[in-house]
């Protein structure tokens, strides 16, 4: 690493974890829900909500960046921004000496600064740079390939290409993620917390049969770790993507599973809304008294709780008893432009 670098690294990452705090806040002040406590970019904004920069000066006291305070002033170090349009600016004008910085900086410096960047990439960030900063993160996993920092980058950097419609870019971050947790094999919940993400990239393409193989390996790496809880959530969760998907038999067949696996790992909710999806499947079956008594045991879990969940979950009693008994139509995946397809040399899912 060049002394250059080795002096840059940390000053990007008090930025970039400053940038981090703002557009979070900026996020939950707009009510959006932020992964890991962040935005999944810094201007995240609702569809239908105008994005245009708003008129303030680009940074704060008139300075060309935001400067971070000298080491050793007393207090608290305040933030160099003071809202989402002052890390826009900021970014702008730092992302190639950022990309400098990772192509230089030593393995393990440049994973911990990933994980800081991808969350502050603008959404009017060019797909190139941001294709360069995949690169980046694809060819950490090649050297560090058990390291949990590299992890939370893949997991960020998948969030914020789903955020763009980059879906088969955040799909490959995705897998190489996933080939870390299988490595170490030593956390079924960070393996099945991984899963969920990628699937949730596959559901935004419509791929409802990839889906459903990430919830059954994470049911198989919970079976493995002999972890009951974590058993009985996934059977459920997978009883529900195959009802979703039309697929009644396989869906009767986990979700009377899962019910019977919140015997063992008590969830009175969670196992309430498993019997309110068993019931929505017996009555997609035309087994009307099997599914009137799996609504009612629903119910009857939730006796006696009466918080937010217990609520919803009240609530999707209600609507599936009320739901006809009509299939709905699968969705079908949307398209992807040439630039959003991963190198083959670099995809996961290509490797033997």
């Amino acid at each position: 690493m060049s002394d250059e670098s080795r002096d840059a690294a940390p000053e990007l990452s008090r930025y970039l974890r400053s940038a981090r705090e703002v557009v979070a806040r900026e996020a939950l002040a707009r009510g959006e829900v932020t992964p890991q406590g962040t935005s999944t970019h810094a201007d995240a904004t609702p569809q239908g909500v105008d994005a245009t920069p708003r008129g303030s000066s680009a940074t704060p006291q008139g300075t060309d960046t935001p400067q971070v305070p000298a080491p050793g002033t007393a207090g608290p170090r305040p933030s160099p921004f003071r809202d989402a349009e002052d890390v826009r600016t900021w970014f702008a004008a730092n992302r190639d000496r950022l990309l400098a910085t990772l192509r230089e900086a030593d393995p393990g410096t440049a994973a911990d600064l990933l994980a800081d960047a991808w969350p502050v990439v603008p959404r009017d960030t060019d797909d190139a740079w941001c294709r360069r900063l995949y690169d980046v993160g694809v060819g950490l996993a090649a050297v560090l390939p058990e390291s949990l920092p590299l992890a939370a980058a893949l997991r960020r950097g998948a969030e914020t290409l789903r955020a763009r419609g980059s879906h088969r870019l955040a799909v490959a971050l995705g897998v190489f993620e996933l080939a870390i947790h299988r490595r170490r094999d030593d956390d079924p919940d960070a393996t099945a917390a991984n899963l969920a993400d990628l699937a949730a990239t596959y559901r935004a393409q419509g791929l409802l049969h990839e889906v459903a193989d990430c919830l059954d390996e994470a049911l198989e790496t919970y079976l493995r770790h002999d972890h009951p809880a974590g058993v009985a959530r996934t059977l459920a969760d997978l009883g529900a993507v195959l009802l979703e998907a039309g697929r009644l038999d396989a869906a009767l067949d986990h979700l009377v599973r899962a019910d019977r696996a919140f015997d063992e790992a008590p969830d009175p909710v969670r196992h309430a809304a498993c019997r309110a999806l068993l019931g929505r499947a017996w009555a997609r079956s035309g087994d009307q008294a099997a599914a009137d008594r799996a609504f009612n045991r629903a119910l009857g879990a939730l006796i006696g709780l009466d918080d937010g969940e217990a609520r919803r979950v009240r609530d999707l009693v209600t609507r599936l008893r009320s739901l006809p008994r009509e299939e709905p139509d699968e969705q079908e995946p949307d398209e992807q432009g040439d630039l959003d397809q991963p190198d083959p040399e670099q995809d996961p899912r290509q490797q033997p």
